[in-house]
């Protein structure tokens, strides 16, 4: 720790999880993850969390907060921490975009 004229300075404390983030060149894949459920495959009554529905999608866990929020989406809560979305439900909210769209 060093002493500047009354200020502290700290060395910066590096996060392990961003290292590998910073050493990967441009460009390098997205790595795969686990999750039960694919778009192909799914079962109609699949149940599966914020966090596999955002993967699902291709979007921000936060995004699939915001869609439950406005009524977009329907979540299932077996308790205060533990919330399911339902695999038809979420397909059956997407709606056509652009194109040839009805």
């Amino acid at each position: 720790m060093v002493v500047f004229r009354g200020l502290v300075e700290t060395t910066p404390t590096v996060v392990d999880w961003n290292l590998h983030a910073l050493n990967k060149p441009v460009g390098t894949p997205r790595p795969e993850r686990n999750i039960a459920v694919t778009q192909t495959h799914a079962a109609p009554g699949t149940f599966i969390t914020i966090a596999q529905a955002a993967d699902y999608l291709g979007v921000n866990p936060a995004t699939i907060r915001l869609m439950i929020a406005d009524g977009r989406l329907k979540a299932y809560s077996l308790g205060h921490r533990v919330v399911r979305l339902r695999v038809s439900e979420i397909d059956a909210a997407l709606r056509p975009y652009g194109g040839g769209a009805q």
